[in-house]
């Protein structure tokens, strides 16, 4: 019989395929896409076009689309659009009655809906008098914002004025038959003669009914928001998926927050397994922004339509740069996109001598000086036959650009050209169609292996014949395949934890790993299991290091490694630990967890962290103990919260550097890739001697074997690339690793930071471009004495020539380990150190890896897992 957790569970699943084919609703997902509305690009929820379902955005914020006019109804009044602010919720919009004329037919006041809107700060409340006896301007009062204008009446005209309410009532004498209460914007009464040009500017509302946070999570979930009007209730709709209130918990795709949901062939890193899309579709999550990275560009994908395979994007750069104007053509190389064929050319012309006559040009004023122009133009061909002459200009660039359809040509001429570029242009990709999978209920992936990901027989079959029948039959056959399919189910989960109960004993043995399967308790005396993989491997009890830790306290926390919690704990012989508890019992974790135990049951050496022992497979949790080092890691002292000026001056960050390096070197000369080198791996003891640790990724390198195949693993900004890109896992990725650690030390400056400029983001391409323009100052921490001490500036400067030499993208360009390490100890003793290698002789197995020696290796089937960072004092 199945565990309860287990019958629960199917349970859940049997209410969860019933609701969801009860409420499944693909067509709201599509008719809800982001929409153009004259000059306004990617309008989404809580907006709503007319000929759009009402489900699609708030009722209140339905706009309707007229050529270049955006109108929205508000309590039977009609505004014109002037602009959307969806970050601050604000609208800006103005008076279709008054826009033309401050003298209406009807004299009626706007009363706003206070349920949902109110008015910004900008705002002031305004009366416009009509008909009024005697003359306000004959008033002695100081009235500053008093403004007249004249109303045809009959066959002549009549003085009106416009004035604020608030000065209204210092008009005791003044009888006026007409008014109206209007809002306008206040710096538009002071900059502004004519009452007509200060309605023109309209006024600000905030819209405030509409939860934002509901409407985040069901597109971080793939999702499209909608509002059920009848209920009054946000609603979440879901591609190829049902549709609720809270987000697509089934949902195939993700998003980035903002932009189109993201699935196959595109694909999230480190949200998404690396086979769910192709390497070339990697997007990128910017301030919930999809970036998609090119060679050249970084761009902004707007849209995507995965019937048609084809994206919209936009570059980056017309967003954040003061002066966004493209100086070289879009290049496609080494990528699988091509450009459609719908695409426009706008074409930027720079340093011409004569401006084009009579011809419509987009100026670029930030390209100019006081004697050439630079500006853009539609059909370039056409300008020539206006006989302007090409050769007036320096160079010229072309640029693709997707006409909005809602976009006229008299529009298109009033916009600016980064109001053009914004519009972004229409990229088409080939890759394998993935309707027929997903239309049978499965995933499309890139590795052969997991091409679909197929769902429950019942479950394809219940949305197959949904469309056909109806609504009695199909509550019948829904609940019919719903019951089957829960069953099968259950069986399938008794079955699993039957299956997984049987093999948890010989998982071991299944890894080559010899002990008796009959053993009742190592915990009370036996080791053999430990003792028969790793000889002399001290044995601990898990009741002891329960009560080292006090119960795994969450106070004794000292953070996280690659796959556990670390804990702070004392043993009863006095000695300070850090005790290393798996987080789950799965294949992949208890691989790691055996490969630390191998790894560090081998080595000695003074700069590597000590292991001290294990709990047995057969405890209640695998548990890996330590020597507990006290003062933090590198990371700490660099850029967290131990970091302060003066703190870690340059000769211990030199220390750090060449004693990590000693390690490395170490490990290398054993056949070990660490695979994980970061400042947040490298512990420091009280006297700021180092110890590499968090070995759960390292691997054991055969001999005779250029490299070995496995899917990259590591941490961000610290991944060797070509390991990344080919899969070829060498002891040169260390090299590579520990490059961006030396740039960590000369600059201070974390391995990824997501708030510096986009080309600077990652630290090691920031390093490259600094020392490659002889900008090194730039990157330096300005507390080393780089400008003051010569001796210390002679130092970086050699530490960063190497740091350049180990952050070669091609690894037959970085040096050896050792190289590295003989390099260091020359600039620590300037120039006096003979290299000296250790050699240290110890047996070695190879892990169970695709052994390569010259062939390319197969696309790997691993996951792209990542491992988070170890903190303070977690030692391995």
């Amino acid at each position: 019989m199945p565990p309860p957790s287990s019958f629960i569970k199917t349970l859940f699943l049997f209410f969860l395929i019933f609701t969801t084919y009860l409420s499944s609703d693909a067509e709201g997902y599509t008719t809800c896409e982001p929409f153009s509305c004259g000059k306004f690009n990617n309008i989404s929820f809580p907006f709503w076009r007319s000929d759009q379902p009402e489900y699609c955005g708030h009722p209140k914020l339905k706009l309707d689309c007229q050529q270049d006019n955006v109108t929205i109804d508000m309590m039977s009044h009609t505004f014109y659009v002037i602009d959307i602010k969806p970050t601050s919720k604000v609208l800006k919009i103005a008076s279709v009655d008054l826009l033309d004329d401050p003298c209406p037919n009807e004299y009626i006041s706007f009363e706003l809906d206070f349920d949902f809107f109110n008015y910004t700060s900008n705002d002031g409340n305004y009366t416009l008098l009509y008909d009024c006896s005697p003359n306000p301007l004959k008033y002695s009062l100081n009235l500053d914002d008093l403004k007249p204008f004249s109303c045809p009446i009959d066959s002549g005209f009549q003085e009106a004025f416009f004035v604020s309410s608030s000065d209204v009532a210092n008009l005791m004498d003044l009888v006026c038959n007409k008014n109206i209460s209007v809002s306008v914007l206040r710096e538009a009464v002071k900059d502004t003669s004519f009452v007509k040009d200060v309605i023109k500017e309209g006024f600000e509302v905030l819209w405030s009914g509409v939860d934002e946070d509901q409407c985040d999570g069901c597109k971080q979930h793939g999702g499209r928001c909608g509002h059920n009007a009848s209920v009054d209730e946000f609603i979440c709709l879901c591609y190829n998926q049902q549709s609720y209130g809270g987000g697509c918990s089934k949902s195939l795709a993700r998003s980035c927050g903002a932009g189109p949901p993201i699935k196959y062939p595109f694909w999230i890193p480190y949200e998404q397994e690396s086979f769910c899309g192709y390497p070339e579709f990697e997007i990128t999550c910017i301030d919930k922004n999809p970036i998609l990275r090119t060679s050249n560009n970084d761009l902004l994908v707007k849209d995507i339509s995965y019937s048609n395979s084809s994206f919209t994007v936009a570059n980056i750069a017309v967003y954040e740069d003061k002066c966004p104007v493209p100086m070289y053509n879009y290049s496609l190389d080494q990528t699988p996109f091509t450009y459609s064929s719908e695409n426009w050319n706008l074409s930027f012309f720079y340093n011409c001598t004569t401006e084009p006559i009579d011809y419509p040009t987009y100026k670029v004023d930030c390209a100019k000086n006081a004697t050439h122009y630079s500006f853009a133009v539609f059909h370039k061909e056409a300008l020539e036959h206006k006989n302007y002459s090409l050769n007036e200009c320096q160079f010229m660039v072309n640029v693709p650009l997707n006409m909005n359809a809602a976009v006229n040509f008299t529009s298109l001429l009033r916009m600016n050209y980064t109001e053009i570029l914004k519009m972004g242009f229409l990229l088409n990709w080939t890759a394998p169609d993935c309707q027929n999978c997903e239309k049978s209920g499965g995933r499309c992936g890139t590795i052969s292996s997991l091409n679909g990901l197929n769902a429950n027989p019942s479950l394809v079959s219940l949305l197959t014949v949904a469309g056909t029948l109806n609504l009695p039959r199909k509550i019948i056959i829904g609940v019919g395949s719903a019951v089957v399919g829960a069953l099968a189910v259950g069986i399938g989960v008794y079955l699993y934890w039957r299956r997984k109960k049987n093999s948890y004993v010989t998982y071991i043995q299944s890894r080559s790993l010899s002990f008796d399967p009959s053993l009742k308790d190592t915990e009370k005396g036996t080791q053999s299991f430990t003792q028969s993989f790793v000889h002399g491997m001290h044995l601990f009890s898990y009741d002891e290091l329960e009560e080292a830790t006090n119960y795994f306290d969450s106070s004794k926390e000292l953070g996280e490694g690659g796959f556990g919690t670390v804990y702070y704990g004392k043993l009863r012989d006095g000695r300070s630990v850090a005790v290393k508890r798996l987080y789950e019992n799965n294949y992949r974790r208890v691989e790691q967890f055996m490969n630390e135990i191998k790894i560090l049951a081998l080595l000695k050496h003074p700069n590597l962290v000590s292991l001290y022992g294990c709990t047995s497979r057969h405890s209640r949790e695998l548990l890996l103990v330590y020597e507990y080092i006290p003062n933090g890691t590198v990371a700490d002292h660099l850029h967290s919260e131990r970091s302060k000026p003066g703190t870690l001056p340059w000769l211990i960050r030199m220390n750090i550097a060449v004693e990590t390096a000693s390690a490395l070197t170490y490990l290398h000369v054993k056949d070990i890739i660490h695979r994980d080198v970061k400042t947040n791996n490298i512990l420091l003891d009280s006297n700021f001697r180092v110890k590499v640790a968090d070995f759960g990724l390292s691997r054991l390198f055969p001999e005779h074997v250029t490299h070995v195949s496995t899917a990259p693993q590591g941490t961000p900004g610290y991944v060797d690339p070509e390991y990344h890109e080919c899969y070829q896992l060498t002891n040169k990725s260390d090299v590579y690793s520990f490059g961006v650690v030396l740039v960590e030390l000369i600059s201070s400056l974390p391995a990824v930071d997501i708030t510096r400029h986009r080309h600077e983001i990652n630290l090691a391409n920031m390093a490259i471009n600094k020392i490659h323009s002889q900008a090194l100052h730039e990157l330096v921490d300005p507390t080393l004495g780089f400008e003051s001490d010569f001796k210390v500036r002679k130092m970086i400067n050699a530490v960063a020539e190497l740091a350049f030499q180990c952050l070669q993208s091609s690894k037959d360009m970085r040096p050896s380990m050792e190289e590295v390490f003989d390099t260091l100890k020359d600039i620590q003793s300037d120039g006096k150190h003979k290299s000296q290698p250790e050699v240290m002789d110890i047996s070695s197995t190879a892990d169970d890896v695709v052994l390569l020696k010259d062939n390319p290796p197969p696309p790997s089937p691993d996951s792209n897992a990542v491992s988070k960072s170890t903190t303070p004092n977690a030692s391995g």
